[in-house]
């Protein structure tokens, strides 16, 4: 849901119209039937993939699929330059990939290469391994718990809008749980084995959920569990011990998530109760109040809950997607060890479902709706792919290109000018090519410290300064769609060497809006005048 101040709010409430609001006083009992609905034409559509061609199809989702190219461009590092290697592609060139320890190889090139299939398939894995349950619970109990996850808007987004390769390693969770739940503990390590093959942030999350588990039993079983997916992550430290770069890599970490504020130059303002975070802390807390109601005290869902809030308001340690997932299985989990109750099952019913708008999947002004889940079909991006690589085909192998983005003023939030989403194509693409495309969110990483060099700026006098500190042999300016160039950049000695202008792409994004500007943006490739390396 939006978040832009009362004038959104003003042309969203205009938008809706009678039958928007009364779907929005009824969705508790309207959105498992539009997101049924919409499950059944999306998987229909999704038909499309058993063609193959993979690689065309990153999401179903503009924003997704093209926020998703951020995966690839690692991947295609790692392909080239190994996982101990140095990039010249990302970051400020030379950049050790040993960082990216909290990538595994299996899921980064899954990902990478299916990422719509990765998805949907995994998302379907995750839902149907709760069936694991099967030998705790009854047929019935077990199918309509199920049934009930399968068709919320929780699992839909999953599938459709907001997951990436992490579900390969949440998949696992409900069969980790079930394990646990039984006592058959080397089902419950192999599992977790099984999920840190695919996600470091599945393992993390689970550490304090076993320890509180830990605490509960008064047995140290739950951890000893844990231990060969634990020893397995310690090994993707190996390459930065032996280079040496372990405390940087972990210190960028910490300050890019907000563990630590010291010395950060980007400061978070995000982490604060944001409508969305407050959303959803409301409807999890309504679900556990239920099953306090019905069953008692639901322990382990309340620590889930702590995480999440956690992970919203102090240390993003996870994607909001990742925490959601988090909740909703251990959750579930709780429920299908419970004797079968009405009470419960509403409870599960209310955290697995809420607001189709708050996931992503519908749009308040352009579907005229909080609730009605829209269909989504594998989104094709080899157009959008082929027209930057045609904007990036002027700059030679081993070049540095300058996005020239305003100063975020030391806010993390303003990072990229909100074109965040659309900024990872082009930097797949000047990857692909061979070229450094600065700065990236790594680059950012590694000059979040006060006093850093500064790569910022859209004026004439900052872009001319800062293609010199970085050796930019061109630079992309933009400017609102439809609006003439800024000539002062042709009288400073710039040429123009190509353009992208978003305005003429809309027809490719299914009516969907990915940037903050009243108007989509326009780039401009600008050669740099008397460069030199």
């Amino acid at each position: 849901m939006s978040e832009r101040g009362p004038g959104t709010a003003a042309r969203m409430a205009a938008a809706l119209g009678a039958r928007g609001w009364i779907e929005a006083v009824l969705y508790p009992l309207l959105t498992p039937v539009y997101v049924a609905w919409a499950w059944l034409r999306s998987l229909w559509a999704a038909r499309e993939l058993l063609r193959g061609r993979w690689s065309r199809y990153q999401g179903f989702h503009p924003l997704n699929a093209l926020t998703s190219f951020f995966y690839k461009t690692q991947w295609l590092n790692f392909e080239r330059f190994g996982r101990w290697g140095l990039s010249p592609l990302v970051g400020l060139g030379d950049y050790p990939l040993s960082r990216w320890f909290h990538l595994t190889l299996l899921s980064s090139c899954l990902y990478a290469n299916a990422g719509a299939a990765t998805t949907l398939l995994g998302t379907l894995a995750w839902v149907l391994l709760h069936l694991t349950w099967l030998h705790v619970a009854g047929a019935g109990w077990v199918a309509m718990v199920v049934l009930v996850l399968w068709f919320s808007s929780t699992a839909f987004a999953m599938a459709f809008t907001r997951q990436n390769y992490n579900i390969l390693g949440w998949l696992w969770l409900p069969l980790a749980l079930s394990a646990v739940a039984t006592g058959q503990w080397t089902l419950a390590a192999l599992a977790w084995l099984a999920a840190s093959l695919t996600s470091i942030t599945v393992v993390f999350a689970a550490v304090p959920l076993m320890l509180a588990l830990a605490w509960q039993a008064d047995s140290p079983a739950p951890l000893w569990a844990l231990l060969p997916a634990l020893i397995k992550l310690v090994l993707h430290c190996v390459p930065m011990l032996m280079a040496g770069d372990l405390r940087t890599a972990l210190g960028n970490m910490a300050k890019m998530i907000g563990l630590t504020a010291r010395g950060v130059r980007y400061r978070r303002s995000s982490m604060r109760l944001r409508p969305f975070s407050a959303y959803f802390i409301s409807i999890y807390a309504i679900g556990c109040a239920l099953l306090w109601q019905a069953h008692g005290l639901p322990f382990l869902p309340l620590v889930a809950l702590l995480l999440f809030a956690l992970n919203q308001l102090l240390v993003r340690f996870a994607d909001e997607q990742s925490v959601i997932v988090m909740f909703v299985s251990v959750f579930a989990a709780h429920v299908l060890a419970l004797p079968p109750s009405w009470l419960a099952l509403l409870a599960f019913a209310v955290v697995t479902n809420p607001l189709p708008v708050f996931l992503g999947l519908c749009a308040a002004e352009r579907d005229r709706t909080l609730v009605r889940t829209q269909v989504r079909r594998p989104f094709d991006h080899t157009p959008l792919l082929l027209g930057v690589e045609r904007f990036f085909a002027p700059v030679p192998a081993g070049q540095r290109v300058l996005f020239a983005f305003e100063d975020p003023q030391d806010l993390y939030e303003n990072i990229f000018d909100g074109y965040r989403t659309l900024i990872e194509l082009p930097l797949f693409v000047a990857a692909s090519r061979g070229v450094l495309l600065l700065p990236d969110w790594y680059a950012v990483a590694e000059t979040n410290y006060l006093g850093a060099p500064n790569c910022w700026g859209r004026s004439l006098s900052a872009v001319l300064a800062n293609t010199k500190t970085w050796r930019a042999s061109h630079v992309i300016v933009y400017h609102d769609s439809g609006q003439a160039p800024d000539p002062s950049w042709a009288r400073a000695g710039f040429i123009e060497a190509g353009v992208f202008d978003w305005g003429e792409w809309r027809h490719e994004l299914d009516g969907i809006t990915l940037w903050r500007s009243a108007k989509p943006p326009c780039w401009r490739l600008l050669a740099v005048p008397d460069y030199g390396p």
